[in-house]
C-alpha cells in the first residue's frame, strides 16, 4: 500500500511540472488556416506611428547645395550627428548632401531646428512630417530642392515579469515585432503565459491595455504585431505556478521525493518495531 502511495505522488509530481508544448511555442497556426499556412504570404498590419510628445526622432536634410541645408542640424537634442556624403549622394542620383541628427520632442510636441525655430512634430506621422518640413524650409528658406527624410531615433520599451532579461532597452529600427522585444530581452521563462502578453500602450489622450496571444501565429496579423515607442509589456506567470508547476515544480521535484523517501523509511523502521 504504502509503494502505491508512493508511486501516486511520484506520478502526480511528474504531471504537475509538465507545461504543454501549445503553451510553449510562437506563432502557431492553432485552427490550421490556409492563409497562415506554411509557405504563405501573410499581410502584415503595419500602422503609421503617430509622434507624441518625448519621441526621439531622425531628421536628415538633403540638398545639392550643403550650405542651405547644415544649419538646419546645428540645435536641437543632437545625440548623433552624421555626414555620410558618399552614401547620400548614390541615394539621391546626384551631388546632393545630407546630415543626420537627433531631436527630442519636448513635453508638448514640438521640436527646436535651428534657423526654423520650434516646429510641432507630435500628431503627425513620419511621412507628415517630413512634407510639413520640407514645405516650411521651401517657403521659408526658399531652398526649392530640399528633401526630408524623418525616422525614429530607435524603439524605447520595457519589458518585465516572466522574462530572462527584463527591463528597459533600445531596438535601433523604424521597426520590430513583439517577437523581436522579447528576444532581445532574452526570451521567455518557461512559467510565462504566452498566450496572455499585456501591451500597455500610450495614446494621445492617455494609455490603453492591450492583450494578445504570441502562441498563435495570426497576431502577425494584427495592429499589435509590430510594437510603438515607451510600450511597456508584462509576462504575467502561468496559473499553475501557484500550484508548484513548470520551473518551480522542477525545482521541488527532488524536494519531494526526499520528503517521501524520507516517509517511507521511518514508517518501515516503525512498523518493523
Amino acid at each position: 500500500m504504502i509503494k502505491k502511495i508512493v508511486g501516486f505522488v511520484i506520478f502526480a509530481a511528474l504531471v504537475s511540472s509538465c507545461i504543454p508544448n501549445e503553451r510553449v511555442i510562437y506563432l502557431q497556426n492553432k485552427e490550421d488556416v490556409p492563409e497562415l499556412g506554411l509557405d504563405t504570404l501573410i499581410q502584415l498590419n503595419r500602422q503609421e506611428y503617430v509622434l507624441q510628445p518625448n519621441d526621439r526622432i531622425t531628421l536628415s536634410f538633403y540638398s545639392e547645395q550643403e550650405q542651405s541645408v547644415e544649419k538646419y542640424n546645428r540645435t536641437g537634442s543632437v545625440a548623433a550627428l552624421a555626414a555620410n556624403r558618399s552614401n547620400n549622394n548614390q541615394a539621391q542620383g546626384g551631388s546632393a548632401e545630407g546630415t543626420i541628427a537627433v531631436f527630442d520632442l519636448d513635453k508638448e510636441g514640438f521640436i527646436e531646428i535651428n534657423t526654423l525655430g520650434r516646429v510641432v512634430a507630435s500628431g503627425f506621422t513620419l511621412r507628415e512630417l517630413k512634407f510639413e518640413l520640407e514645405k516650411k524650409i521651401r517657403e521659408e528658406a526658399g531652398v526649392k530642392d530640399i528633401l526630408v527624410r524623418a525616422g525614429l531615433a530607435g524603439i524605447p520599451y520595457t519589458i518585465y515579469g516572466e522574462i530572462r532579461g527584463g527591463g528597459s532597452s533600445t531596438i535601433f529600427k523604424n521597426e520590430a515585432n513583439i517577437i523581436e522585444a522579447i528576444s532581445n530581452a532574452g526570451g521567455l521563462n518557461i512559467n510565462a503565459d504566452r498566450a496572455h502578453v499585456q501591451i500597455f500602450r500610450q495614446y494621445p489622450d492617455g494609455a490603453r491595455v492591450h492583450e494578445v496571444d504570441v502562441t498563435d501565429r495570426n497576431l502577425m496579423t494584427s495592429k499589435f504585431y509590430y510594437i510603438q515607442p515607451n510600450d511597456m509589456i508584462y509576462i504575467k506567470p502561468l496559473k499553475i505556478r501557484e500550484l508548484g508547476a513548470g520551473s518551480a515544480g522542477l525545482q521541488n521535484f527532488s524536494l519531494i521525493i526526499g520528503t517521501v523517501s524520507s516517509a517511507f523509511i521511518i514508517i518501515n523502521l516503525l512498523g518493523n518495531n
